[in-house]
């Protein structure tokens, strides 16, 4: 909405353009504080470390950095996702039916963004644990275990919002780590497992885009030099105010 304009009468006054850039200027501020306090969003990802590895360690995964000529970073929430699958196998080597209690946890962390690591952040796709009992000589299953992707989200600190400035990447490091139990048996049996593992890394930036947006300064300008032409033409004519 343009702002309206009022001087008080006078004899003789005549209006006169000086008022109006001031006019002008105070309506390209309105639209830009407006448009300015509304937050946004970007994201990339997720990251994907590709097809199942037998195991992760120091893995990199790279992700894009907050371009700062968007506006001013507020917020950095980074999801980490991770799938697993595995397989056991157990023998009974006993001369006897044999109980065995198997358990398996596979958890996959998180650390960046590197050479300096400041964060840490973690998730366990699956615990398992069950029961199997086995006659003489009898192999079990095999057992497949699959699990994934489950996410852990994490809300950076604001202390390390300098990290993910930049028009780059930044660089996180992914390790797993699988826990196997086993009990029963009587030391007499012969178990296998094999276990494959993924993950992947997404984030996303919170900010207040700058002010004014790029966009918006031709109409401004277009706006501003439109009210002043339109004044100036009746200051040329002279038309008085009574």
């Amino acid at each position: 909405m343009l702002p309206s304009l009022r001087f008080p009468p006078a004899p003789g006054a005549v209006l006169r353009s000086s008022a109006l850039p001031l006019g002008a200027f105070w309506l390209a501020l309105t639209l830009v504080g407006a448009d300015g306090a509304k937050a946004a969003t970007i994201s990339f990802g997720p990251v994907d470390s590709g097809p199942l590895l037998t195991e992760i360690v120091n893995y990199s995964l790279p992700i894009n950095q907050f371009d700062p000529s968007l506006g001013t970073l507020t917020g950095i929430q980074l999801t980490l996702g991770g799938s697993f699958d595995s397989t056991l196998t157990v023998q009974n080597l006993s001369a006897t039916d044999q109980t065995f209690q198997v358990g398996q946890s596979v958890q996959i962390s998180l650390t960046g963004p590197t050479p300096s690591n400041p964060f840490s952040t973690s998730v366990t796709p699956r615990d398992f644990s069950g029961s199997i009992t086995l006659a003489p000589g009898q192999t079990s299953g095999p057992i497949e275990l699959t699990a994934g992707p489950t996410t852990s989200v994490t809300n950076i600190n604001p202390s390390l919002f300098n990290l993910f400035i930049g028009t780059g990447t930044v660089s996180f490091l992914g390790n797993s780590n699988t826990t196997t139990t086993f009990n029963g048996g009587g030391g007499n049996l012969e178990f296998l497992s094999t276990t494959f593992a993924d993950f992947s890394v997404a984030v996303t930036y919170t900010f207040n885009p700058v002010v004014p947006e790029p966009s918006l300064l031709p109409g401004l300008l277009l706006i501003g030099g439109g009210v002043a032409g339109a004044v100036f033409a009746q200051k040329k004519t002279g038309p008085k105010i009574r």
